[in-house]
């Protein structure tokens, strides 16, 4: 099992090691990219050009690159998906740093109203595929693909992310409490210290 930040580190690595060898296209072209050039800073340049903000990494690049990294992606996928979007924010930092902010008002070109984009990871050609019936409670927060025809669907309900709650002894708030597939209120033992917190500065 990896550390977070080594996660972050070795998938920083990764990204700006990968090399694309000039394969023929499925119309049998060659891509327009040149041979040995960093497929994933090229696709990060190319994010730019066309607004996109998700960057498609193919799994089997990373097997073979590191596989221990790839089966910690693949087992944990929800746990180390914001260092992975850590990471590709840093990427483009470093590539395409006037890319990271975006402005919503678009009327004003002053940089205090400018706000950080939303990157996203996807990943593609994973080694196995599963079927929709075996999708079962202990694949939750793993990477899987599946494939499967749906046939049925039920009403959409919502995903609390974050919730914020009051204290009952003093009627403070806590904000930002991260829910983990399911409704989770604070420790108490986190409001004592919250309290102490604010009694003794």
């Amino acid at each position: 099992m990896k550390c977070h930040r080594c996660i972050l580190i070795i998938f920083l690595r990764f990204t700006e090691e990968v090399a694309l060898a000039s394969t023929p296209a499925s119309d049998g072209d060659l891509p327009e990219v040149i041979e040995g050039e960093l497929i994933y800073i090229h696709q990060i340049h190319t994010m730019r050009e066309y607004e996109i903000t998700t960057l498609y990494v193919d799994f089997t690049h990373l097997l073979q690159k590191d596989d221990v990294l790839a089966d910690a992606i693949q087992k944990q996928y929800y746990r180390f998906l914001p260092y992975l979007r850590r990471a590709l924010h840093n990427l483009v930092a470093e590539y395409e740093p006037e890319y990271l902010k975006i402005n919503p008002t678009a009327a004003t070109t002053d940089s205090a109203n400018l706000q950080s984009r939303e990157f996203n990871i996807a990943f593609y050609h994973l080694p196995l595929v599963s079927g929709i019936r075996d999708l079962r409670t202990d694949k939750i927060g793993t990477l899987m693909s599946i494939s499967g025809t749906v046939t049925r669907t039920s009403e959409v309900r919502p995903e609390l992310l974050y919730g914020s709650f009051i204290c009952e002894v003093c009627g403070g708030l806590v904000n930002e409490i991260e829910q983990q597939f399911k409704y989770t209120e604070v420790r108490h033992y986190l409001f004592e210290r919250w309290i102490y917190a604010l009694t003794f500065p």
